[in-house]
């Protein structure tokens, strides 16, 4: 994260993580929460995807 920060600020804000793990959801959770970007959980449904993807644009838009 903190390569796109530094190299290309004004698309960090729109990065949305995607995890390959199947692993605990509640450890997984408190270690991206500290990068404070949305995370996708494999395995995930384009409604999922959708979804985060309206989120990024409304919080991108204000």
């Amino acid at each position: 994260m903190s390569w796109i920060e530094e190299t290309h600020p004004a698309l960090a804000s729109r990065v949305t993580f995607v995890t390959g793990e199947l692993a605990d959801s509640t450890r997984v959770d408190r270690i991206w929460q500290t990068l404070g970007r949305p995370v996708l959980q494999k395995p995930f449904d384009f409604a999922d995807l959708e979804r985060s993807i309206t989120d990024a644009e409304q919080r991108n838009s204000t």
